[in-house]
């Protein structure tokens, strides 16, 4: 097994990786999500290609002196692994730093970051406080997207916030969202020599959840001075494995078998890991997943890393933002990283294009293509097969997501499919789905050529694909009209998407014929210190903290959503000038709500 260096290397080619990931459209913004694609469609759709490495990041994506590992409900804490703690001095801060960590981020602004200035302005110490206590993931695909581009980008710490702890903030959410290679890229951009305690533990944890042990190895002899815990102890052993160094990896564990401190697997996980890594095979133990009934960062990580990975009635314990870890993880079984596909897409981890190129990669493999199955068959018609195919072969991919409980997976995997398809009025009946389908890719220029084909047949068709017209409308043509809206939502009975929809238009400033509709549906106004903040910091331009507010405040399934929260945070983006953002979400959540 091939272990990555924490050396700063793979870092440069992810960097350079995102500087030309450039969005097509003009208006429309620009996502580190390969597949939310913006501008109009190739003439001649193709099947999707293999990727190019390096070239489609994640979404394009957890206080000293440790940081806490994600949560996973009813788990057992990581060995070592400490709670939330404040910061502390840092000790290290009286040597010469070596470098510059001013600026930092992945995300230039001709990148589809948001600028230097995105978290201007903001009390630092209050903005990295309602970081750490989101909780992820948050029930909108493109609020997740603007949080990781906000997250991302190239940036200074807001004032009241260290240099390093800013960074480390920004990869402990990150890292919560499932976006782990981008907070392990992120971490690994610092200088180890200005790192604080906070980024110690961000560090070892992204490390984990990226699957790539060996960057702890250059972290774990401080590790160990800074914190008791036994977590940098198992580090150091295995990374003596790394190194060839097996008599030291073996005292190592066997003092920690013999301290009883740490459960027996986690040290036999540990070293089947450097075993694996070296000449130092009698250092080798057999891993039984039998032996352990809870899942936690430390065996996920270690066990995708060391080709271990969790039997199928643990991975059902992880959770959601999991499975972008699991999505990112070459070394992951594609078993597993096609079970994980779903989800990462549906939450906004991995865009449209890449989930097409990694199906077609496993369609292409003699070795997996048991694993490819029907998606890939599916996938590959929808993008290369004539004009009736296509239609046919999104509808069954979305027809097999909903059998599954979450149709919007399969939205979402055809939205570069949905985007390329000519508007074709044989087949106005699937026009607000194929509609839907291009915006949840970021498409809304090929979702409103759609439009026109359902305006064409009226009925049933035109009233369902108005509510996804008149949210991504970038020109204000498609009237939001009371009649309008209530003929959508008797097509749509459901009160609680409805109540959405108009929360949305009103914070699209849309919504002035409504006000009777509002009233028929009991719409509540809120007042509170959220929508003050959030209010606030979008009147002062502080994208940034606009972007961790619309986080906050969407932490719950969409079922569960207040519309005033939706209210505030598509008027908040619409503010500081995130339009197009503002109406991708408006008309997810027509789709979801």
């Amino acid at each position: 097994m091939q272990l990555r260096r924490a050396d700063g290397r793979a870092l440069l080619g992810a960097a350079a990786a995102l500087a030309l990931l450039t969005a097509a459209g003009q208006d429309a913004p620009k996502s580190i999500l390969p597949g939310d694609v913006f501008g109009p469609p190739p003439a001649q759709p193709v099947a999707p290609a293999l990727p190019v490495p390096g070239v489609e990041p994640p979404a394009a994506a957890p206080d000293a002196p440790d940081a806490s590992a994600p949560s996973i409900p009813g788990a057992e804490p990581a060995p070592g692994v400490p709670g939330p703690a404040a910061n502390a001095a840092n000790p290290l801060d009286t040597a010469a730093p070596s470098a510059d960590i001013a600026l930092t981020g992945l995300l230039s602004p001709a990148a589809g970051g948001y600028g230097p200035g995105v978290f201007a302005g903001a009390d630092g110490p209050v903005v990295a406080a309602l970081m750490r206590s989101m909780q992820a993931p948050v029930a909108s695909r493109w609020v997740h997207i603007v949080l990781v581009r906000a997250l991302a980008s190239v940036q200074p710490a807001p004032a009241g916030v260290r240099p390093a702890d800013w960074i480390a903030e920004r990869a402990s959410l990150l890292m919560r969202l499932g976006e782990s290679d981008v907070a392990h890229a992120l971490v690994q951009a610092v200088p180890v020599d200005r790192y604080t305690p906070r980024l110690y533990g961000v560090a070892f944890d992204a490390a984990l959840a990226a699957a790539d042990p060996a960057a702890i190895c250059p972290l774990a002899q401080t590790g160990q001075t800074l914190s008791a815990r036994a977590v940098w102890r198992l580090g150091a052993a295995m990374c003596a494995g790394f190194d060839g160094d097996d008599i030291a990896a073996a005292q190592g564990f066997q003092t920690l078998r013999t301290e009883a401190k740490v459960d027996p697997f986690d040290i036999s996980l540990a070293e089947r890991l450097a075993a694996s890594a070296g000449e130092g095979a009698r250092l080798g133990a057999n891993v039984d997943w039998g032996e352990v009934e809870q899942v936690n960062l430390y065996r996920l990580g270690l066990g995708i890393a060391a080709g271990t990975p969790l039997p199928d009635r643990l991975m059902g314990a992880i959770p959601a933002p999991a499975q972008g870890w699991l999505f990112r993880a070459a070394s992951a079984p594609d078993t597993t990283r096609a079970a994980a596909s779903g989800a990462a897409g549906a939450q906004g981890i991995v865009g449209a294009s890449e989930l097409a190129a990694f199906w077609a990669a496993l369609a292409s493999d003699p070795a997996s293509a048991g694993v490819a199955g029907d998606t890939a068959a599916r996938l590959r018609q929808a993008y290369a097969g004539s004009p009736p195919d296509r239609v046919a072969a999104m509808r069954a991919l979305w027809d097999a997501a909903a059998s599954t409980g979450d149709r919007y997976q399969g939205i979402v995997l055809s939205a570069g499919a949905a985007a390329g398809l000519r508007p074709d009025a044989r087949f106005a009946r699937y026009a607000p789905d194929i509609m839907a389908s291009a915006l949840a890719g970021g498409r809304a220029d090929a979702a409103m050529g759609w439009w026109k084909i359902a305006q064409a047949d009226g009925g049933s068709v035109e009233r369902r694909a108005w509510a996804l017209a008149v949210t991504g409308d970038a020109t204000g043509s498609v009237e939001a009209t009371r009649g309008r809206f209530d003929d959508w939502r008797k097509e749509a009975a459901n009160d609680h998407r409805a109540r959405l929809l108009l929360a949305a238009l009103t914070g699209l400033g849309r919504a002035s014929d409504l006000d009777g509709a509002r009233r028929d549906l009991a719409m509540a106004t809120l007042s509170d210190r959220w929508t003050a903040r959030i209010d606030a910091a979008a009147a002062a331009g502080r994208t940034g903290e606009v972007a961790v507010l619309a986080g906050t405040g969407l932490q719950c399934d969409w079922a569960d959503v207040p519309p005033a929260h939706l209210q505030h945070i598509v008027a908040a983006l619409m503010r500081v000038g995130r339009g197009s953002e503002a109406r991708l979400i408006a008309a997810e959540a027509v789709t979801r709500g």
